[in-house]
């Protein structure tokens, strides 16, 4: 009488991708940074770099909560292009 062999697939155990890591990942390479995603740093610096070349010298935590505010109230066009009719 043959004896009954059971086969399993076999699985190699590796390091999985938390859901977190996988959506970082994505935003990365879609150029956005996950610890700014908005962009409100950028703009920040910018908004400060304007402010001192009219001699105005803000205080940069009210400049980037003013900014943040203004991101989330209504989006920012930041590049316009023209379309290119062919």
């Amino acid at each position: 009488m043959d004896t009954p062999i059971i086969t399993l697939p076999q699985e190699i155990p590796g390091v999985g991708v938390s859901a977190s890591d996988a959506a970082r990942l994505s935003m990365k390479s879609a150029g956005i940074n996950p610890e700014d995603p908005q962009g409100v740093g950028g703009l920040t610096a910018q908004v400060m770099q304007s402010l001192k070349s009219q001699g105005i010298d803000a205080d940069p935590m009210m400049v980037k909560a003013m900014v943040q505010q203004a991101v989330k109230s209504s989006p920012l066009i930041q590049k316009a292009t023209d379309p290119v009719i062919l």
